[in-house]
């Protein structure tokens, strides 16, 4: 019982001993990502999006990529629109209003919605590790004017707001920012 205890234990050794002196197999080449995801440009009048898609289908990586661009674009957005009315809303004195998360959580879905549809300057990049790489481009005057509109459209329904005071404030909070896009990469 030991004698064969001690030949299975010295196998699994040998296996082991085997198995480490194999040549490692070569890790996975990965490619750098395009220079526009690595030093993204400064622009003050345009804020971007950024987002990769991989498949066998280069039409469909296109699409995955470009829908995930627009995604990178609606979560700087929304950032913005969210500040924008918690700081109208700290103004006017209504910032633990029941209507104010309402709202903002409503608006920056019709956000969402309309920039998702929105068609933008697109530049696509396939890699060698054939990813696409899509770079969305809004200008933040056309970003004010849509989420102006949004809330002119949606404001009826809320009692204390007054879309013009916020859509001034949503001009100046895009003002201050210095876009730095965020990758959507799943």
């Amino acid at each position: 019982m030991k004698k064969s205890k001690l030949i299975w234990l010295i196998l699994l050794l040998i296996i082991m001993l085997v198995a480490c002196i194999s040549t490692p197999s070569e890790p996975a080449v990965k490619t750098m990502p395009p220079d526009f995801v690595v030093n993204p440009p400064l622009q003050e009048e345009s804020i971007f999006g950024l987002g990769s898609g991989k498949s066998t289908s280069i039409p469909v990586a296109i699409g995955i990529s470009e829908q995930r661009a627009k995604q990178s674009l609606a979560i700087q957005l929304n950032a913005n629109v969210y500040t924008m009315l918690t700081n109208y809303a700290r103004i006017s004195g209504n910032l633990y209003g029941s209507n104010t998360n309402e709202f903002s959580k409503h608006i920056e879905q019709q956000v969402t919605a309309a920039l998702l549809k929105e068609p933008l300057v697109m530049r696509w990049v396939k890699t060698s590790d054939d990813v696409i790489w899509a770079f969305a481009t809004f200008r933040k005057i056309d970003a004010a004017r849509m989420v102006a509109a949004i809330i002119e459209r949606e404001a009826d329904g809320y009692d204390d707001f007054r879309s013009i005071d916020a859509f001034t404030l949503m001009e100046q909070q895009l003002d201050q920012i210095i876009t730095k896009p965020t990758l959507v990469d799943y």
